[in-house]
C-alpha cells in the first residue's frame, strides 16, 4: 500500500454525478483512487481504478441493513480492506478540498465532539481496533457498545437464532457507534481530527447542498480537508434537478458524466 491510495466500494448498477464529482475531488488533490465493485457500473471516471471486490468478500456476503442500506456491509468491507493495508477508505460520498494527510498511521475523523466517523478510515494493518470491529460481522459477538434494550435484543436473537443479525441492530452500531466504543477502549480516541476536518455539517443538516443561499465557504472552515455529504440523508434528492448556485449544482457540473 501506498500512503497515497485511497480506496471505497460501490454496489449497483451506475454512479450518479454526486458521487463522480466526490471521486474526481479525491483525483484531483493527487490521490489515487480505486474503486471495488462486484461488477463495472456505468459513470465510473477516468482515473479511477476498478478493482474485484469479491476478492476481499464474496458478493454472497453482500446485506442489506433492515432500512434498505448497504451501508453496514461497507462498514465489514472497509475493515477487511484496512485488515489487507489496501489503502486510506474514503466513502463515496466524501468531497475532499484538501489532499489527505499521507504521514498519519492512523486517520480519522470526529463526527461531533463524542462520536468518531468512519467516513475516512486509515489503521495500520495489526491495528488492535480492526479484531473487535470484524468480530461483529463473524456473528461471534454482541457489541457491547449498543444502548441496553438493543444489546438485550440482539443477545436474545443470537440466543434463539445462533447469531445476533447484524441486518437489525440500530444505524451506525457496526460504524460511528463502533468506532467511537473500540478507539476509546484501546486510548485512540485522541488521535481523531476535530469535526469540522470532515464533518463540518451535521447529518441533520445535510440539505444544505441544495439551498443557493449557503455556500459552501459558510459551512467550512480553514481547517476542512473535506465535506462529508451523508449519503442516507441526500439520497432522495441528490440525483434531482439541482437549483442554480447551490452546491449540489456544483457537484452535478463537476460529476457530468
Amino acid at each position: 500500500m501506498t500512503a497515497n491510495q485511497c480506496v471505497t466500494l460501490w454496489v449497483g448498477d451506475s454512479l450518479g454525478p454526486v458521487e463522480r464529482a466526490c471521486f474526481r475531488s479525491v483525483l484531483r488533490h493527487g490521490h489515487e483512487l480505486a474503486l471495488y465493485v462486484y461488477r463495472e457500473p456505468s459513470g465510473v471516471p477516468e482515473g479511477v481504478e476498478l478493482r474485484d471486490a469479491a476478492n476481499i468478500l464474496a458478493e454472497s456476503a453482500v446485506f442489506h441493513h433492515r432500512s434498505g442500506s448497504v451501508a453496514f456491509f461497507a462498514d465489514w468491507f472497509r475493515y477487511e480492506l484496512l485488515k489487507r493495508g489496501a489503502g486510506t477508505w474514503v466513502d463515496t460520498d466524501l468531497y475532499l478540498l484538501a489532499p489527505l494527510d499521507i504521514e498519519r498511521p492512523c486517520l480519522f475523523g470526529l463526527e461531533t465532539p463524542e462520536i468518531l466517523n468512519n467516513c475516512v478510515l486509515r489503521l495500520p494493518t495489526d491495528s488492535p481496533i480492526l479484531p473487535p470491529l470484524l468480530a461483529v460481522f463473524e456473528q461471534r459477538v454482541v457489541p457491547k457498545w449498543l444502548p441496553l434494550h438493543h444489546y438485550l435484543a440482539a443477545r436474545l436473537r443470537q440466543w434463539l437464532n445462533g447469531e445476533a443479525d447484524v441486518s437489525k441492530l440500530p444505524w451506525g452500531s457496526t460504524g460511528p457507534l463502533a468506532l467511537t466504543a473500540v478507539a476509546k477502549r484501546f486510548g485512540l480516541s485522541s488521535q481523531a481530527l476535530p469535526p469540522d476536518a470532515f464533518n463540518p455539517v451535521p447529518w441533520h443538516k445535510a440539505d444544505w447542498i441544495r439551498d443557493p443561499a449557503i455556500s459552501l465557504g459558510e459551512m467550512t472552515t480553514r481547517r476542512t480537508v473535506g465535506v462529508h455529504l451523508w449519503n442516507e440523508c441526500i439520497k432522495s434528492f441528490k440525483n434531482l434537478p439541482a437549483v442554480d448556485g447551490s452546491f449540489l449544482a456544483r457537484l452535478h457540473g463537476e460529476g457530468a458524466a
